[in-house]
């Protein structure tokens, strides 16, 4: 089985349940959907795959001219009974430019999905396209998960070795592979966990929850964050 197979299996299997009201992808969700309150952009959003950020949009947003592609059927076809407002297309990410040659939109967004990608490299690729489809004058939202995060970094490497594919990205060189193609970071935000409980930590060892909560307090630092959320401007 390869990894693609083995990443869709995955996801199949948890995308119903995989979701918390606290967990850090949820408070990139909120984000995002505080950024393009009442907008009335053309917006393009690349492999959500759980519809959950939809689930934020559909509250305030509506005015959005929201175009969600997605791999996976299955996925689209469950959101389609949801959103009836959006545009759904079934699409691989990794191909997005050969449906959308001439046209450009005002938002590109891919959020808690590119280090899901087969490998870093069509991570950056992936960038480069977000690039091209935006218009000059408009923005280009994604997440990484921080390389600089010694659990994320290790968790992710673990994973990897069961031919999952998770990412971690380093936030410099994402931001200066921008800057040669004349993009602005205007938005540069770490995603960490408020306190213990906020991370619903479970263990009761007295020690271990010492150690966990001053791991928290260091994620404090962008720098060492779980993720990063960028929002950034095509010149």
């Amino acid at each position: 089985m390869n990894n693609n197979k083995i990443m869709l299996e995955m996801w199949k299997n948890i995308s119903n349940s995989y979701w918390n009201a606290k967990d850090l992808e949820e408070k990139q969700r909120i984000l995002l959907s505080e950024f393009l309150q009442n907008k009335k952009w053309i917006v393009l959003e690349l492999g959500c795959w759980n519809w959950k950020i939809l689930d934020k949009l559909s509250k305030n947003n509506k005015n959005l001219n929201l175009n969600w592609l997605d791999y996976s059927i299955d996925m689209i076809n469950y959101a389609k009974s949801k959103f009836s407002w959006i545009t759904f297309i079934n699409w691989n990410i990794l191909d997005v430019e050969k449906i959308f040659w001439e046209k450009k939109f005002d938002i590109v967004y891919s959020v808690n999905t590119l280090h899901n990608l087969p490998n870093k490299k069509l991570i950056y690729t992936t960038f480069e396209k977000m690039i091209f489809l935006t218009k000059k004058g408009w923005y280009i939202i994604f997440d990484i998960r921080n390389s600089f995060n010694p659990f994320i970094f290790y968790w992710y490497l673990k994973n990897r070795n069961k031919w999952l594919s998770f990412w971690s990205l380093n936030i410099f060189s994402v931001i200066n592979f921008f800057k040669k193609y004349n993009i602005e970071v205007i938005y540069n935000k770490g995603i960490y966990y408020e306190n213990i409980e906020d991370s619903l930590f479970k263990n009761n060892n007295v020690f271990l929850r010492y150690i966990y909560s001053f791991y928290l307090k260091v994620t404090r630092f962008r720098i060492f964050s779980q993720y990063i959320f960028l929002i950034l401007r095509k010149k």
